[in-house]
């Protein structure tokens, strides 16, 4: 048994025996070690699980320090290097979604893991040096803001925002009540019921000017409805559908747009003769769609439906004058 097994089992000990467990018994479970053993590992358990373990001065027991407060044990949980790696890896990637909030939610999680990882000679400097993860087009968002909404949707209450909606200069105040936060392309939305429109909205987290908590109950929407509403048709600012693009695929674009899921509900079909893929999607807002398709330049055609087709038309044409 070595130090890291000794350990879990002194753990795992204390934790059955709420009452204590006396030297010689762990003497015996830590396969027959000696006292000096004993108060090595303790002081090692101490360190790397975040416990105290103390000494009953009248039974002579040893048993957890719960003078600071009770515990949420995890009975029987360790973790192999390789899960201990993994675990390095996910709060990395937590860190990366929002500064300086996910830093302090992550700080007593890092706390506590970190002499779990030396235990296991992994070097968590490495690991954040050669681990990376790379946003492009990310909008910042305040701290304080994100904190606002995030809790405010976990514990459905009303915000006061000051929003300044995209391409416009002057701000307005609304009160929302915020339905769920949304990570999408290196971005925060919240989709909320706004009171002012008396409607469900997307709002952009780093539009936000300014945001204060309310005391009032917000205004509570199914989930289903909430699906319903933002998950039918295509894109961040979706709402109900209300037409289906057609767009024809050539070249490198075909095979590229073939392996990506731009909607649930899509429809594709490959045409080999051609080298050609034809993609059917559902959309409302359709802003998000056109510059999705503008990006693939001459080898994107929209077929269908003949309004969405001019309009992009349309654009090029204005985008050839410029040059």
């Amino acid at each position: 048994m070595d130090k890291w097994e000794k350990m879990v089992t002194l753990q795992r000990e204390l934790i059955m025996h709420k009452n204590g467990c006396s030297i010689d018994y762990l003497i015996e479970k830590l396969e027959k070690c000696n006292r000096s053993t004993v108060y090595r590992i303790k002081e090692l358990a101490e360190i790397v699980f975040g416990v105290t373990i103390i000494r009953d001065p009248k039974s002579k027991k040893f048993r957890f320090d719960l003078t600071q407060g009770e515990m949420t044990e995890l009975p029987g949980l360790w973790f192999r290097k390789a899960e201990l790696e993994a675990l390095v890896c996910l709060q990395h990637a937590i860190a990366g979604l929002q500064k300086g909030y996910m830093d302090e939610l992550l700080m007593p999680f890092r706390n506590r893991f970190t002499p779990l990882l030396r235990v296991q000679g992994i070097d968590i400097k490495a690991w954040n040096e050669r681990f990376k993860i790379l946003s492009i087009f990310t909008r910042q968002v305040d701290s304080l803001t994100f904190e606002i909404i995030a809790d405010a949707v976990l514990h459905q209450k009303k915000v006061l925002i000051n929003y300044r909606k995209l391409g416009q200069k002057d701000s307005q105040e609304r009160v929302i009540s915020p339905q769920t936060l949304i990570r999408y392309r290196d971005n925060w939305y919240v989709d909320a019921w706004c009171h002012l429109r008396e409607d469900l909205r997307t709002f952009s987290l780093n539009r936000i000017l300014s945001a204060c908590k309310l005391k009032e109950k917000g205004k509570a929407i199914s989930i289903e409805i909430l699906e319903k509403h933002f998950g039918e048709s295509f894109g961040i600012f979706s709402g109900p559908v209300n037409a289906t693009a057609e767009i024809l695929f050539t070249g490198t674009a075909a095979y590229e747009v073939s392996q990506e899921c731009w909607h649930p509900r899509q429809e594709g079909y490959w045409n080999d003769e051609h080298n050609e893929y034809r993609l059917k999607i559902p959309y409302g807002e359709r802003t998000e769609l056109i510059m999705d398709i503008l990006k693939w330049g001459n080898q994107a055609e929209v077929l269908k439906p003949l309004d969405l087709r001019q309009e992009i038309a349309e654009i090029i044409k204005n985008c050839a004058k410029k040059y």
